[in-house]
């Protein structure tokens, strides 16, 4: 490749009845690079002897769409799987009834070298990288998920939201507990209950794969293999791990509050 293969056009640039002869009817790649706002695509044809770098705001897909659907020939639409920023825009070529097929978004970046020997990247080289991984086979079709897919994924991610926010609080917990019990600081607690409010999904307990199934137990760590009552107290369940010492501190606090402070 040399620099000014990367020269783009816009999409209101393009004329599309001019590229539609030189393709002659073949089928045709759209390799896109997916981008926040503008986007970056190569269309080649099958032997990439004929190319155009084209360049579009995301409000401007469907007058690519549009141009696309002039060309009179089958369009393969390869996009990187890059967060949800394409999203909208793989279902805009979806339903116009391209051809839609994923590339790896370390691929492309491990093959910024390979092909022109300079060590950068760039959104107009990326299409142009994109569109030779799927010539080379080493790209996938894309394949949406279904319903119960998506649900599931949906409580994935609010789970994931939720045992972020519990790991956090779990460390607090911990290093509380090693101010007053440093013999017992690898005591780590599990959350008793977490409720996932998506839909018909039930309660998810620690531990668990699927969100509708709960099992609750408070459990120590590995060091200690014991389990804890949720309905006791936390000083009561964890005295079953503790020296007998200090088991009788802790009844001692229970009958006497205004020695707590004595006992310490």
């Amino acid at each position: 490749m040399k620099k000014h293969n990367y020269r783009t056009k816009n999409v209101n640039e393009i004329n599309w009845p001019e590229l539609r002869q030189q393709l002659g009817g073949g089928a045709v790649t759209f390799a896109v690079d997916v981008a926040k706002a503008q986007q970056y695509a190569l269309l080649a044809d099958a032997a990439q002897n004929v190319s155009a770098l084209v360049k579009w705001e995301l409000l401007e897909t469907p007058v690519l769409i549009q141009g696309l659907r002039q060309l009179g020939c089958p369009v393969t639409v390869v996009m990187e799987s890059t967060g949800t920023y394409g999203d909208a825009m793989r279902h805009q070529f979806r339903q116009a009834g391209f051809g839609i097929w994923q590339a790896s978004a370390k691929r492309v970046h491990d093959a910024k070298e390979i092909f022109d020997g300079v060590p950068s990247l760039h959104d107009a080289k990326a299409a142009c990288l994109i569109a030779k991984l799927h010539k080379e086979g080493l790209t996938r079709p894309w394949h949406e998920l279904d319903e119960a897919g998506r649900a599931l994924n949906a409580a994935r991610r609010e789970y994931d939201l939720h045992q972020s926010q519990y790991g956090r609080n779990q460390n607090r917990l911990e290093a509380y507990l090693s101010r007053h019990w440093a013999e017992n600081r690898s005591c780590v607690f599990c959350i008793h209950h977490v409720r996932v409010a998506s839909g018909s999904a039930g309660l998810v307990r620690p531990g668990q794969r699927h969100p509708g199934k709960a099992v609750d137990r408070l459990r120590l760590a590995p060091s200690h293999r014991r389990r804890c009552r949720a309905s006791r107290p936390a000083h009561e369940s964890l005295g079953r791990a503790f020296p007998q010492g200090r088991q009788n501190s802790l009844r001692h606090q229970q009958r006497h509050p205004h020695h707590r402070a004595a006992v310490h």
